[in-house]
């Protein structure tokens, strides 16, 4: 492996362990929005009024339930087909 392709693979590695450590939730293409989402949440919580956390839960919940109806209705389609 070229010496550039190690430094860009260490660099990358790098940058993914720092993510874990300071944010407590590794991002990458396999990241579920869920799990994303209240992590992000719970980190936030030292900087938001109790209201506007209350507001972001609430809204998060809304997501979470026309995601799932979206999903329920793409299996009941895949199904009937």
């Amino acid at each position: 492996m070229p010496k550039r392709g190690i430094q860009q693979y260490v660099m990358a590695e790098a940058e993914r362990i720092e993510k874990k450590f300071k944010y407590g939730i590794e991002e990458n293409d396999q990241t579920h929005f869920d799990r994303y989402a209240e992590s992000w949440l719970k980190r936030q919580e030292p900087y938001f009024k109790a209201t506007t956390l209350a507001g972001y839960k609430r809204n998060l919940e809304i997501a979470y339930l026309q995601r799932r109806a979206r999903l329920s209705t793409a299996a009941r389609m895949r199904r009937s087909s």
